[in-house]
């Protein structure tokens, strides 16, 4: 469909902590002060204006308090007694949060305005259960995929041996499938959905908490209702009949409206942090390979016989991949940001009518190099204070079948805000990414 007003409807997704908040706030205040440039011509935008999508609504994108705590975060000291790090963005808690900001550009008639949609990391693992409209459907596909990877079945064997035996009580269900996502998680591995089960009101699980058998067993997988794939012969059984339930509340209630948002957009921008992968090894690779091939499949218009199934949307056009936090290296490390991007995202299914960028950017840099060594500094997130040398391993151009997560540890090292002598701080590559979700 032609867009004639030039509005646009921009999902921002990703995997967990990719810096998926920081960017939008990066994008909303250059663009607030019209730093930023918009479509085709490159036109830098006028008289703009971020605006809550609705007054009160607990959905909306908390602009003006991220600005204020990436303020406070880049001070050296503070009054307060607080550390810099105290001040750090929350993640998303909500479902998703909307922020518009409307616009004007040179010689055009009309108020234009871009909306975007902030969608939590770990919502992408229930893509199954949108595209799932049956319980039944859910837990034959979950199921076939955990008894033929060696992977899954691995960390699922106590709940696959549970599940099989009709004789199992409740207790004894959920207890084996808590268990089963906590090793899912605890190495990596995608699939923990329902996603409420480590994320849910409105805060995400700490890690000493996940290990907790104790807090495991008082935590319910959903609040409105624990449910689990079963398989078919358990049909007939209360417990099948209860996960059934939940099951179509789960979908109506959470993942219905997340994905008719996600559905709803036109562009993506998809924040992916190479840098935490490279640190923790080819399973957390993997995962993201099958969370990015899953969902480009289902939000790309296939063929016309698919296109009222299986698909989120029928609007978008383009997805921006983005290595997020790219001022961790520099030179011919930064080059090879794109190579790794393009090996992540390989196999994604294109379909007909979608374009693919591959961008790096840093919404807030953070950090200097210093030529003459080589090095790169950055300000410590434990000391806060000084400048840390960053131990930077020459980046492999595409991911390699194995290595040593050791090595890249240094480029997942926290670091803070740099302190903003501009406000704005200065960012790299926001304009190219935005040029290209609105051109």
């Amino acid at each position: 469909m032609i867009n004639f007003l030039g509005n646009h409807k921009i999902g921002i997704i990703g995997d967990v902590n990719s810096g998926k908040t920081v960017l939008l706030t990066a994008l909303l205040w250059n663009l607030e002060r019209g730093i930023l440039r918009l479509g085709e011509h490159g036109s830098k935008p006028t008289s703009v204006k971020v605006e809550n999508w609705h007054p009160g609504s607990k959905c909306n994108f908390d602009y003006a308090g991220n600005k204020l705590k990436l303020e406070l975060a880049s001070q050296q000291e503070s009054k307060s007694g607080k550390k810099p790090r105290d001040y750090w963005l929350d993640k998303t808690t909500c479902d998703y949060s909307l922020a518009r900001c409307s616009y004007d550009l040179p010689r055009t008639f009309f108020r234009r305005d871009v909306t975007f949609v902030d969608i939590p990391g770990e919502r992408l693992a229930d893509v199954a259960i949108w595209e799932c409209p049956s319980y039944s459907q859910w837990s034959e596909k979950l199921l076939g995929q955990w008894r033929s990877s060696n992977e899954y079945s691995r960390f699922l064997e106590d709940f696959l041996k549970v599940a099989e035996s009709l004789d199992s009580s409740w207790e004894e269900l959920t207890w084996a499938f808590k268990c089963g996502m906590r090793e899912l998680t605890n190495n990596y591995v995608s699939q923990i959905s329902p996603s409420t089960l480590f994320f849910d009101d409105g805060k995400l699980a700490a890690p000493e908490e996940v290990k907790n058998d104790a807090w495991l067993r008082g935590r319910p997988i959903w609040r409105g209702g624990d449910f689990f794939p079963l398989p078919g012969e358990w049909k007939g059984k209360e417990a099948y009949r209860e996960c059934e339930k939940h099951y179509r509340s789960y979908r109506k209630n959470v993942i219905q409206p997340i994905f008719s948002q996600i559905g709803s957009c036109d562009n993506f921008i998809y924040c992916i942090d190479l840098f935490k992968i490279l640190s923790s090894g080819p399973i957390l690779a993997t995962r993201n390979q099958e969370e990015l091939r899953s969902f480009v499949n289902k939000v790309v218009p296939g063929a016309i016989k698919h296109f009222f199934k299986d698909t989120i949307g029928h609007n978008p056009r383009k997805i921006a991949f983005v290595a997020t936090k790219s001022d961790m290296v520099y030179g011919d490390n930064l080059d090879k940001l794109e190579g790794l991007l393009r090996d992540l995202t390989n196999g994604c299914d294109q379909g007909k009518k979608l374009s693919f960028g591959y961008f790096s950017c840093t919404a807030w840099i953070s950090t200097v190099w210093d030529e003459e060594t080589g090095q790169v500094k950055g300000r410590s997130w434990e000391t806060s204070t000084g400048w840390t040398p960053i131990d930077t391993k020459p980046l492999p151009e595409v991911f390699p079948e194995c290595w040593d997560p050791e090595e890249y540890e240094s480029l997942a090292t926290p670091i803070l805000p740099a302190k903003a002598v501009m406000k704005p701080a200065r960012q790299s590559g926001l304009d190219r990414i935005l040029t290209f979700v609105t051109e």
